[in-house]
């Protein structure tokens, strides 16, 4: 009970810290030198905004570690690490540092904290549909685990171009990890209920996320993904790469296009899949798009005894016939 009442105390100083963090959003905006300006190239918002998103749900976070159940004790762990990405973002925000040197700070960042916390270490290469398991030796883990937060990492940061898109994402991909598990996930619940009454702001346009916001989001539930991939018996490779799959294509889709046009894949332009669609539609109407090609290989997988492999094609082509159909119109 005392649990619930915590909750009930957090979600309090949520709503405080969002109505703060709202109303003095120019002072710290300009404070920590955290302003997106428009451009008239790829940032197409009226004004200056500020890239304070994730202030109130970050100190939350915090506190909510301190009152947490006793078995979800690592969560402070992955905050540690979280928090760390933060920082490189929130630097990237401040000065726009080159994609190469925050690619080596985030890596260098990944393997210092995994060489002191190999509880959150992928242990092993597990595909049930081809009946494919191989164990790893620690250094081949460490190099697996980075190389998939990286990606996983800098998938979820390719979401982040409207508002509170990425804040949607993370909820479904938390629910999703719960849904698939087959078991009620209190942490995932609170976790995900916070992140997106943290995003109501963010959909206003109040602020943004910034790329603090999304390394922050993006870490945290890398990671949580891996210890539940540990900790439980009822999710395989197939399943994660299922919820993570359509940010991931579009990430594919984004450099192999960079690159056939000889531009540099790791910097931003506005061919991305929700830049596409909220060029046609509204706001509301696009985060619904994006967010049902997130669920609806997820509920295929749930109704139906289909392998996973098929869902995966199926839902692949049914990627592409959208991207194609929005092109073209």
């Amino acid at each position: 009970m005392q649990i619930y009442f915590h909750y009930f105390l957090l979600i309090i100083l949520l709503s405080i810290l969002i109505i703060v963090n709202n109303k003095y959003r120019y002072y710290l905006g300009n404070f920590f030198s955290l302003v997106d300006k428009p451009d008239k190239k790829r940032k197409f918002h009226k004004f200056d905004t500020p890239l304070i998103g994730s202030f109130p749900i970050i100190i939350v976070f915090l506190i909510y570690s301190q009152l947490i159940d006793t078995n979800y004790n690592y969560f402070s762990d992955i905050l540690l690490i979280s928090f760390a990405l933060f920082l490189i973002g929130s630097v990237d925000d401040a000065k726009n540092i080159s994609y190469k040197n925050k690619f080596f700070v985030t890596i260098i960042f990944l393997i210092l904290f995994l060489s002191f916390n190999k509880e959150f270490l992928i242990l092993k290469i597990s595909f049930e549909t081809i009946f494919f398991e191989k164990k790893l030796i620690e250094n081949h883990s460490i190099f697996l685990t980075v190389l998939c937060m990286v990606i996983l990492i800098n998938t979820f940061n390719f979401t982040d171009g409207i508002n509170g898109l990425s804040s949607v994402i993370a909820v479904i991909w938390l629910i999703s990890l719960m849904i698939i598990e087959n078991k009620f996930n209190l942490h995932f619940i609170f976790l995900s209920f916070f992140i997106f009454i943290n995003a109501i702001p963010i959909f206003n346009g109040k602020y943004f996320i910034g790329d603090s916001g999304t390394l922050f989001l993006g870490t945290l539930i890398g990671f949580e993904t891996i210890n539940l991939f540990n900790t439980s018996n009822n999710i395989n490779y197939e399943q994660i790469f299922l919820i993570f799959m359509i940010p991931g294509f579009d990430m594919i889709r984004l450099i192999f296009s960079r690159l056939s046009n000889n531009n540099n894949p790791f910097l931003p332009d506005n061919n991305h899949l929700h830049h596409l669609l909220i060029r046609k539609y509204s706001l509301f109407k696009t985060l619904t798009i994006y967010s049902s090609l997130i669920i609806f290989p997820i509920l295929i997988m749930l109704a139906f005894n289909i392998k996973i492999i098929f869902i995966i094609f199926t839902c692949s082509f049914l990627y592409v016939l959208i991207y194609k159909k929005i092109k073209k119109d």
